[in-house]
């Protein structure tokens, strides 16, 4: 789950130039929504996934956006979003407050074994999901014209610009 999460920031940072340190908080946000669906709506927390990725993705396209319209440096990106992460967690807090919470599921209390030692279901699925959404991404930006063109407007926009990469 932490190299997702660093997956995002290192992309953002790497091919956009812009510091987000509101990822971290989108992705506390999107943990609590995915409980709220799953508790109070009765979604199956994977099922939220269909929900909230979407979402999510839209609201960082709109702060991307929100950013480049601005043309904000670096530096100040940084600014925006520690601001915007401080916002959001406060929200978080007001909301769902700062008590414990678990999040059950049909498939929360399996088990396998494997070399001796019992691995839970949910574990497998988050290392499944981010082993196999870290190579799709290396191959995206390796094997694709898109990656490719992602590649060369990250190291030199103009000369990219210049060749017809928009």
């Amino acid at each position: 789950l932490y190299g997702l999460l660093g997956l995002g920031l290192g992309l953002s940072w790497g091919l956009l130039r812009l510091i987000n340190l509101a990822h971290f908080a989108f992705a506390f946000l999107a943990a609590y929504l995915c409980y709220q669906l799953s508790t109070v709506g009765g979604m199956d927390p994977l099922a939220t996934l269909v929900v909230l990725v979407p979402g999510f993705f839209a609201l960082g396209a709109a702060l991307h956006w929100v950013m480049a319209r601005f043309g904000l440096t670096p530096f100040n990106s940084l600014l925006l979003t520690f601001g915007l992460t401080g916002i959001v967690e406060a929200l978080i807090q007001t909301i769902w407050t700062a008590d414990f919470r678990k999040l059950e599921s049909w498939y929360g209390e399996e088990r396998f074994k494997v070399a001796g030692l019992y691995v839970p279901l949910p574990e497998l699925i988050t290392l499944a999901l981010a082993v196999g959404l870290s190579f799709a991404v290396w191959a995206l930006l390796r094997y694709t014209d898109l990656g490719k063109a992602l590649r060369a407007s990250a190291e030199d926009a103009p000369i990219a610009a210049a060749f017809g990469i928009n």
